[in-house]
């Protein structure tokens, strides 16, 4: 087995995650979870989201994200396959009629609903996300200061919390990795190495989402890495990536530094 599968099946899985950036004052992605489980609740769909969620993420993170979970693909070694998602995804292709993709019956029952409500649903959710993220905001004191609107000025505000968290600024591995130029690495006894970094490529301005990127690679294996979204760490976590205010971008940056140190130390 890859070395570097060998080291992520140590992961102590989402849950942790999810205490962690919890008791570090981190509770929209929770709010999150909780709007859609009561969703599922209320519609009467099967209500297993937590179950769901973090078969999800194992089987990405332990198959080293090599994983098409819709259409249950995998490339390379198999660390993991979760007989929950091959149900669900059997019972999918069983119940024709939707364009909806997702496999879980209550989250596809939501796409449906929010795209013949032109979007109603995720603005109301989106709303309800942006008052608590504020919120946080507030109690830690983040201010707009830094932020330029430009790719480039994201730059200085993830060395800054990257740093206060132990990251170090080193160039990005040439091969694997989607950009260029430096990131913010930290490696666990194990081997693994961390990397956050800025994509700078395309336009210049940042536009409603944060352009920050997530892999984990193994000294001994650095080719494919993983890529790891916000979600995949603890779904609910990807509401930080996207902001409407100034405020809201800086403490962005913060936030999601917090959760990738948070999925960083869930690993041996």
């Amino acid at each position: 087995m890859r070395p570097l599968l060998e080291a992520l099946a140590s992961w102590r899985g989402p849950k942790a995650v999810g205490d962690d950036i919890a008791k570090r004052g981190f509770l929209v992605p929770q709010a999150y979870r909780r709007e859609m489980i009561a969703y599922c609740e209320r519609i009467g769909v099967a209500s297993d989201l937590e179950t769901y969620w973090s078969e999800w993420a194992r089987e990405h993170v332990l198959c080293g994200g090599r994983v098409d979970y819709y259409r249950r693909r995998f490339l390379g070694e198999i660390a993991y396959r979760s007989a929950y998602l091959d149900r669900l995804a059997t019972e999918r292709e069983a119940s024709q009629g939707s364009q909806v993709a997702e496999i879980h019956p209550c989250l596809r029952r939501w796409l449906e609903e929010n795209r013949k409500a032109h979007g109603e649903l995720a603005f109301f959710l989106n709303q309800k996300l942006d008052e608590l993220k504020e919120a946080e905001r507030r109690r830690y004191g983040i201010s707009g200061n830094g932020w330029t609107e430009k790719k480039r000025g994201v730059v200085p505000l993830l060395r800054s919390y990257a740093q206060s968290r132990g990251f170090e600024e080193r160039l990005l591995p040439i091969r694997g990795f989607a950009g260029k130029g430096n990131a913010f690495c930290k490696q666990t006894p194990s081997g693994l190495i961390f990397y956050c970094w800025v994509d700078l490529g395309g336009f210049r301005e940042v536009k409603r989402r944060l352009p920050l990127y997530f892999y984990v690679c193994h000294v001994d294996d650095s080719y494919p890495p993983l890529s790891v979204g916000p979600d995949v760490m603890y779904v609910g976590a990807a509401c930080y990536a996207v902001f409407k205010t100034p405020e809201l971008a800086v403490f962005g940056v913060f936030a999601l530094v917090e959760v990738f140190d948070a999925f960083y130390k869930t690993f041996d």
